[in-house]
């Protein structure tokens, strides 16, 4: 795991909304001081420099609160590190009292909260040290005896590193629930294949992939013949059934960097990496052979339709085209009579099947 501050908190969380909850764990700071100098001012002693830093929190936490939204890296560790700084200021100041002394160093906790949820373990690791030396220091400064601020410091780091476990394992437990939503929101239901958003994310990274790299890229645009007409004569139970092991059969036959898809109904997609136009026709061909096998509840083998188009293609510059092309020469194979893999070739009408996936570039 990275120990470099600057790689702070989760890829999958805005810096925005880490810089909004560290300001207002500055903001509970400088109330729960407030509420300690209004309630108890004999626990801190010079109630005048408290006030100044509880002052200081809340102004600390607006500032956080409008840098926030200029996402610099900077941000989160200075929330962590200036907490933990005002915090041993306050030690400091309270002079020799057992009380503020024990009472101040429970907000050591914010900090290691803020850490433990947002940032690696290794970072949480370097927060709960840096909490034990700053306050040994400030208590040090106080003059504490040695032997009080050892008991005191274990207590302290106890708190802190339970606080900061606690949190990373409340983040995990959160980021694997996303992740499986996350997940969810990509895989149709079932056929266990990549569902039409998922697919149009694949599309994305490959077509920047092979602009990079100068790689061909094809795709591959299957409808299922006469689907309708096995959905009417033995019902949707069998439609799905077949929607199934078609799933199956496409997943098993295509390569493993080939991603297949079903954008909805008896639609199914295969994009292929590193694939020109000629090879493309042949494994969608050998896809459509493949799917033949799979039998309706009469026996009868069922039918495929592929139309296929490749960046290698003139008509085909971008993502947009190239999904209009395999769409067009899917509709010339359905009027054809089906059970083909048609390449696309220009002058091809557009089809009449679902719109292709609307992509930018």
């Amino acid at each position: 795991m990275p120990t470099d501050l600057s790689d702070i908190a989760s890829r999958t969380t805005p810096p925005r909304l880490i810089g909004t909850v560290g300001a207002y764990l500055f903001f509970a700071g400088a109330a729960a001081t407030a509420a300690i100098l209004l309630i108890s001012p004999q626990i801190v002693g010079d109630t005048t420099n408290h006030w100044l830093l509880c002052l200081a929190q809340a102004v600390f936490g607006a500032a956080m609160l409008i840098s926030s939204r200029l996402k610099q890296d900077w941000l989160s560790p200075l929330l962590i590190f200036g907490g933990i700084l005002i915090i041993s200021a306050a030690i400091a100041l309270s002079g020799d009292r057992t009380e503020a002394a024990v009472v101040l160093g429970v907000f050591y906790t914010l900090p290691a909260l803020f850490a433990g949820y947002f940032f690696s373990r290794a970072t949480a690791g370097i927060v709960v040290v840096t909490t034990a030396v700053a306050y040994a220091a400030a208590s040090a400064a106080i003059g504490i005896g040695a032997e009080a601020i050892a008991v005191r410091s274990v207590v302290i780091v106890a708190a802190v590193a339970g606080t900061a476990l606690a949190a990373q394992i409340v983040r995990g437990q959160v980021d694997e629930l996303v992740g499986r939503l996350d997940r969810l929101a990509r895989v149709d239901p079932l056929t266990a294949l990549i569902n039409r958003r998922g697919f149009d994310e694949r599309f994305r990274r490959e077509l920047e992939r092979s602009r990079r790299t100068g790689e061909p890229l094809a795709v591959a645009l299957g409808d299922i013949d006469r689907f309708k007409a096995l959905n009417d004569r033995f019902g949707h139970g069998a439609g799905d059934e077949a929607l199934k092991e078609i799933g199956r059969t496409l997943l098993a036959s295509a390569r493993r960097v080939d991603t297949v898809a079903r954008l909805g109904g008896e639609e199914f997609a295969i994009l292929m990496p590193s694939t020109g136009g000629d090879a493309a026709v042949g494994a969608a061909d050998r896809l459509r052979e493949r799917i033949a096998s799979v039998r309706d509840p009469a026996g009868a083998p069922i039918r495929i339709t592929f139309g296929i188009a490749s960046l290698d293609q003139e008509d085909c510059i971008d993502g947009a085209s190239l999904l209009l092309a395999a769409d067009r020469a899917l509709y010339s194979g359905k009027a054809r009579g089906g059970d083909c893999a048609i390449p696309y070739e220009a002058g091809m009408k557009q089809g009449t099947l679902s719109p292709p996936i609307p992509l930018a570039g």
